[in-house]
This record gives structure tokens, C-alpha cells and sequence, in this order.
């Protein structure tokens, strides 16, 4: 089912929830036609996400998670942040993310579903990104786990100071 060139955008302009109630829509649509549940992972080869919708891009592309378990997964982080100080949330988070294998390179070619993470600067800043994949522009661009890009995605202005035009995600989509 899987399309070479169909690419999943995912902004920050949406809430997760509401992400996910789009793309599980989608499935249900899918699963209408082909009478099979697929995962997001199953149809799009290339799942682009800004900023913090990049932990979902990880969940659904990196980690073929299906949306019940991301929607798991933000609840735990939505509980704990709602009731104890940022710290303690974090702290959390770390324990939720402890159910899934945080310390595996973000990167992994025999994945077919790659993740492409813009974390946009100011303007003059340009964008940094992260790839699961191997990338021609990312020779010398160490290899996160998935934890870090995770952490990376929740506080893009802890990234190193490499810099990379926004044009390369248009590069990656042609």
C-alpha cells in the first residue's frame, strides 16, 4: 500500500489530538476500501514534522507506532504536566518514553518510512533538522538516539549550532 512518493507534513499549527483524529480518519477511510488497518507508516515514505510535532513523526515513522499508542503516550505526558512542576513533568516524560527503545540511533536504514525534523530559528537563523536516514548534507551530523531527538524536538533551541537552509526538507520531498 505503501506510495514512494507520499509525504505526511505534520506543523505545529494543530494540537496532537487533533493530528491524530485527522490521520486516524484517514485509516478508517483506508481500512474502508482495503479491509485492513493500516499505520501511518504503511502508507507514507517520508513523514515531515516541526518542532515538537517531531516526537509524533518519531512515534508514527521511526517507531511504526499506531495512533492508540500515541495517543497513549501523550496522554501520560498531558497527565503528568497538568499536576506537578516542570521538572517532575519531565521526569515523567522520560519515564513514558522508557516504554519504547529510546536508546536505538535515531538513524536506521532498514527503516522504509524516514523522518525529517525542522526545528525552525528566527528568520537569520535558517533551520536546523534531524533525519532518520542517511542524507548526503549530514556527513558530520552526529547520530541522535531516539531519546535525544525526542528531547531535541521538545527543546529545539538545545540542538547544536549547526545550521541548515529550510530548503533542504523541499529537497528531501523532490
Amino acid at each position: 500500500m505503501k506510495h514512494p512518493g507520499a509525504v505526511l507534513v505534520l506543523g505545529e499549527g494543530l494540537s496532537t489530538v487533533d493530528i491524530l483524529d485527522i490521520i486516524e480518519h484517514l485509516l478508517w477511510r483506508l481500512n474502508d476500501k482495503t479491509g485492513e488497518m493500516l499505520k501511518v507508516c504503511d502508507i507514507f515514505s517520508l513523514i515531515c514534522a516541526g518542532g515538537s510535532a517531531g516526537i509524533l513523526a518519531i512515534l508514527l515513522g521511526r517507531l511504526e507506532k499506531n495512533v492508540d499508542d500515541c495517543r497513549a503516550f501523550f496522554a501520560e505526558i498531558e497527565r503528568s504536566e497538568k499536576v506537578l512542576p516542570s521538572w517532575t513533568a519531565w521526569s515523567i516524560a522520560n519515564r513514558a518514553l522508557a516504554s519504547i527503545d529510546t536508546q536505538s540511533p535515531l538513524r536506521d536504514l532498514d527503516k522504509t518510512c524516514k523522518v525529517f525534523i525542522w526545528m525552525p530559528r528566527s528568520a537569520s537563523e535558517g533551520a536546523n533538522h534531524l533525519v532518520s536516514y542517511d542524507n548526503h548534507d549530514d556527513k558530520n551530523e552526529e547520530n541522535f538516539t531516539i531519546l535525544q531527538a525526542m528531547q531535541k524536538c521538545l527543546h529545539p533551541r538545545q540542538r547544536s549550532s549547526m545550521e541548515y537552509p529550510f530548503k533542504a526538507m523541499v529537497d528531501e520531498v523532490n
